[in-house]
């Protein structure tokens, strides 16, 4: 009898944890759970060097060139011009002959018209026979208009003891003039029409390149060929002078895709384990060089993303835990986080054991004011 009741007390318990047991597996199928975190905006950047070009490099690229020609008038200053002394050229002659040879004249010989008007020799005059000759130069002694001479004008050698002895100018003494304003090309006037007209070629390539390139981003080769021209030269005496300026240059455009793709393949891989990147922008920065024409371009690039936590990373980091450590662990993941969580049925005290049956959103929580 006793044997019969011990029996039927085992077989009594050993339904009960059957029922038990299907019971409890039955609430690890049923029970769920919806968490929500909200985390502060956390960026992340990287930057990647980058070089296309004739020698390869992963950046594709292509050549293209740009031209324009352009021409400014400028205006000649008006200056106070200093009166000048008239010059040339006198011969001395032993006609028929000279008395004595060498005759020797230092510089300085005054030499005058029949008007008396009055020259001096600028360099020393030797005739080595009685009847040879030299050439000298010969200023006035005074500068203006009224000292320009005609051809045989300058006749007497001042102080000339020696009938044998004669002078004379085979070409008119010119150049004299009086002291007078008028316009004249200054350097200055020169530089500041030749500075705006390169600003303004300049900024025309600029224009010119950046048509041609089409849309794709380029880098113009380091020195544009610049060449000028003028009709007159500094110095000249003239209302208005031209300038005329041609320019050209090259460039390498590269494809702002391909470098973009690139830049993110290398920002995803900083990204760090359990997180991601949102579906926000990525912000692309780009500074690019060329050391030489025809050269290589040199792309430094900058990539900047935003990352939440994975929904992933999330569930299998509170799986099984009670409200308030599943709460304390995600904040330990993401400082400052905040976490809502909703458990079904509520009287549960835990979280899901299967991490399929947590749905998990990750936000980015607006600034706080």
């Amino acid at each position: 009898m006793v044997r019969r009741r011990t029996q039927a007390v085992r077989a009594t318990l050993v339904t009960v944890l059957v029922v038990l047991a299907a019971a409890g597996g039955s609430l690890l199928y049923t029970e769920t759970a919806a968490v929500k975190l909200s985390v502060a905006r956390q960026s992340i950047e990287v930057y990647v060097t980058l070089s296309g070009g004739p020698t390869g490099g992963p950046l594709k690229t292509r050549r293209f060139n740009a031209s324009v020609t352009d021409s400014q008038r400028g205006a000649a200053s008006t200056v106070q011009l200093s009166p000048t002394y008239a010059s040339g050229l006198v011969v001395f002659r032993c006609s028929p002959a000279c008395q004595r040879a060498p005759v020797v004249m230092a510089p300085g010989q005054l030499i005058t018209t029949a008007g008396a008007l009055t020259y001096a020799t600028q360099e020393p005059a030797t005739i080595t026979t009685n009847t040879g000759m030299a050439t000298v130069t010969v200023r006035a002694a005074l500068p203006g208009a009224a000292w320009n001479a005609g051809i045989d004008s300058l006749t007497t050698i001042a102080g000339n003891s020696d009938s044998g002895l004669e002078v004379t100018n085979p070409a008119a003494i010119a150049g004299g003039a009086d002291a007078r304003s008028a316009q004249v090309i200054q350097q200055s006037d020169y530089d500041a029409v030749n500075r705006a007209l390169t600003d303004k070629v300049n900024h025309e390539l600029g224009v010119a390149l950046f048509a041609t390139a089409h849309g794709t981003d380029y880098v113009g080769d380091p020195w544009p060929v610049i060449t000028s021209t003028s009709d007159h030269a500094v110095g000249d005496e003239t209302p208005s002078f031209m300038i005329n300026m041609s320019a050209a240059d090259g460039a390498t455009a590269f494809f702002e895709a391909d470098a973009n793709s690139i830049m993110l393949a290398a920002l995803k891989a900083r990204v760090p384990p359990g997180e991601e990147l949102t579906d926000d922008p990525v912000q692309y920065i780009y500074q690019s060089n060329q050391v030489a024409p025809n050269a290589d371009v040199i792309v430094t690039g900058k990539a900047d993303g935003l990352i939440l936590p994975t929904p992933q990373s999330v569930r299998s980091l509170i799986r099984g835990l009670s409200p308030a450590e599943a709460t304390r662990s995600l904040q330990r993941m993401a400082p400052g986080s905040r976490v809502e969580i909703r458990i079904s049925p509520a009287e549960l005290p835990w979280l899901p054991i299967i991490a399929d049956h947590i749905s998990v959103t990750v936000v980015v929580a607006p600034p706080r004011k």
